[in-house]
């Protein structure tokens, strides 16, 4: 959305400090008009954050990543393998901002979604999130990846 920035920062302004957490959904290469690979809005509110000062909005608050997922809904596009590819892009962006030059780890990653909703619905995205494919069962290319971006968060 154009300005989600200054709609988070009109909220702060308006109820800062009823606000501990900035959760935000990102989906790119999905519901927005970037590629995959764009995480520059999350990576530059992240330091926003860090590097806010004692009068800014922003200061104090923890940033959370309550959903993002990628969709296999369109064969030789938004395949397995393009969600995997995701996902791995993904794993380096958690590195980048957890590594001591960051310093502002998320507070919440939320991975939508386990299962696909319906691994036969034609073209819907929104049916074809899952790790796991409905109608079988199985593990998509992207599990394994997930899993390991998972056991490599922090936690406490």
């Amino acid at each position: 959305m154009p300005r989600w920035k200054d709609a988070i920062e009109s909220l702060l302004h308006t109820a800062g400090a009823w606000i501990d957490v900035i959760a935000l959904d990102h989906y790119p290469g999905t519901w927005t008009f970037s590629d995959s690979s764009d995480w520059e809005g999350i990576i530059s509110l992240q330091q926003e954050i860090k590097s806010s000062s004692a009068a800014s909005p922003w200061r104090g608050h923890s940033l959370a990543l309550l959903e993002t997922g990628y969709a296999t809904n369109i064969p030789w596009f938004r395949d397995e393998s393009a969600q995997a590819d995701y996902y791995r892009q993904f794993g380096a962006i958690l590195k980048q901002l957890d590594s001591e030059q960051h310093g502002v780890p998320l507070a919440l990653v939320g991975f939508y979604e386990l299962c696909d909703m319906d691994s036969h619905a034609p073209v819907d995205p929104e049916a074809h999130f899952g790790l796991i494919s409905s109608d079988t069962l199985q593990r998509k290319s992207a599990f394994a990846t997930v899993q390991q971006i998972c056991r490599s968060l922090r936690t406490g």
